[in-house]
């Protein structure tokens, strides 16, 4: 829980990932006011049967979900949308983007916005943790952050050129 908060209305959203039996992972959603926030016994879960104080039978709003991700409101003119960017899961080179008109969902199918080009330089290196980054974006736009990483803890202590903060900006309004 807590990989990402969003305020709506007079509540904060809190979103978590939830291991499926894949190995893969699924976005599932809880709720609270910003005053209990810390007390998760005040926390509502978002189940199959809607809101309950109980997380059993958590509805997935999202499937295939990387390790990391973000979800904020984007406006384009007069519309507002709720957009999420996560990494490609299981270590893949891609940044995703998905969104949805509300914080439960349901989000759309996960659509490639990036492609981490700097994973071709070596067979062990991967992309990932992206999220963006709305209060350094202009309108319309994510400025968005990633890193790249090696499966071998000697090859990044090596190379400078990987594991640090990458940038690109992403426009996401026409």
């Amino acid at each position: 829980w807590g990989i990402a908060l969003l305020r709506h209305q007079d509540e904060i959203v809190i979103y978590g990932l939830r291991q499926t039996k894949a190995g893969r992972k699924d976005l599932v959603v809880a709720k609270a006011a910003e005053a209990v926030l810390h007390d998760q016994s005040q926390w509502r879960f978002l189940t199959e049967a809607g809101w309950s104080k109980k997380h059993a039978n958590l509805k997935s709003v999202a499937d295939d979900m990387g390790d990391e991700l973000s979800v904020d409101w984007v406006r384009c003119g007069k519309r507002r949308t709720l957009v999420m960017v996560h990494s490609e899961p299981l270590l893949g080179n891609g940044i995703m983007l998905r969104v949805a008109s509300n914080p439960v969902g349901p989000f759309s199918v996960a659509k490639k916005v990036w492609t981490i080009a700097e994973t071709k330089r070596h067979r062990k290196y991967f992309g990932g943790q992206a999220k963006a980054h709305k209060h350094l974006s202009p309108p319309g736009q994510l400025l968005i952050s990633y890193v790249v990483n090696a499966h071998d803890f000697w090859l990044m202590a090596g190379d400078a050129s990987i594991y640090r903060p990458r940038f690109i900006r992403y426009a996401v309004c026409p």
